[in-house]
Order: structure tokens, then sequence, then C-alpha cells
């Protein structure tokens, strides 16, 4: 079984840096902008990266997904106090 699944992969991968990420959507949900994006200075990656088990590149991403969101919601606040106020007498 294990060899055929190995001749399989030879097959259609071979030669190609294949990429398997663990599964950290669920971890680093709970902790990347409580823990790892608060830690983050711009000059720490690799740092970050080892206490966190990641590849510099994936912890590149999450800053990004973590700027990203923080914009939007900023953003979403921003229109909110744009909206007129509601008529409460009603």
């Amino acid at each position: 079984m294990a060899s055929s699944v190995a001749d399989h992969v030879a097959d259609h991968w071979g030669g190609q840096m294949i990429y398997i990420p663990r599964d950290f959507q669920r971890k680093l949900a709970q902790i990347e902008q409580l823990e790892i994006f608060d830690a983050f200075t711009g000059a720490n990656i690799p740092e970050l990266s080892r206490k966190y088990e990641m590849t510099d590149s994936g912890l590149r991403r999450l800053i990004t997904r973590v700027r990203a969101k923080l914009a939007s919601s900023r953003h979403e606040q921003q229109l909110d106090m744009l909206e007129p106020p509601q008529d409460r007498s009603k």
C-alpha cells in the first residue's frame, strides 16, 4: 500500500516542490492577532517563525491577513460613523 502511494506521488509530483500546510488555520485563528501579530515588530519574522513552528512565508501571509482584517474593521467603523443618526422616538 505505502509503495503504491509513493509511486503515485512520484509519478504525478516528482521533481516539484510541494507545500503541505499543517492544520494551522483553526489554531492560528485563535492566537494570530492576540499573540503573533502583537509580538511582530517588523524585524522579527525568523524568531516568530521558529517560535510558532511556521515558515517565514507562512508568517508573512498571516501578518498580511491580520492587517487586512484590521483595516476592514476600521473601514466598517468609519462607515458606521457616517450613517445618519437613527430616530429613536418611534
